[in-house]
């Protein structure tokens, strides 16, 4: 009986494991079509693209200071910041689509760090350095965003 259970219990790791390697390979490709596109981008679209990851970025250091402190809450806190930052991006595509790309290339960032994989997380890392460069420091997003939420009125 034993030997039921536990074969059952390795069955559905695997096809978790299964799963894990399915997204994992669906947010390299998402993440890299969308750097491709944007390399071959005027730099007027990958100001505000890298405009869009620095807002973001300024959003995650008032809330978690680091890193290493985002890592460290539950996955459940680390899944809510990720959804609330997916309701912003979708908010600000409804104003600014490039500005919402740079929420998403974020969140996927914030994804990978969440999952804890060293190697994709510097693989964004290098692509989020050379596009955030691009963008203009953000001194204060917050009321950045009170402005577009007062257009979508």
């Amino acid at each position: 009986m034993f030997g039921f259970v536990k074969r059952k219990i390795e069955k559905k790791l695997h096809n978790q494991q299964l799963l894990l390697k399915a997204q994992r390979l669906e947010l390299i490709e998402d993440f890299t079509q969308t750097i491709d596109e944007l390399k071959d981008e005027d730099t007027n679209a990958q100001l505000v693209v890298g405009h869009g990851v620095n807002m973001a970025n300024s959003f995650f250091i008032q809330k978690f200071q680091s890193i290493s402190v985002f890592q460290s809450i539950s996955v459940f806190k680390q899944k809510d910041y990720i959804k609330k930052l997916e309701i912003m991006e979708t908010k600000l595509r409804k104003q600014d689509f490039l500005l919402a790309q740079g929420f998403g290339l974020f969140r996927l960032w914030l994804v990978v760090l969440a999952w804890n994989d060293t190697e994709l997380i510097q693989l964004i890392n290098t692509e989020l350095e050379w596009i955030s460069k691009h963008g203009l420091p953000l001194s204060n997003p917050v009321e950045y965003m009170k402005e577009i939420s007062k257009q979508e009125e």
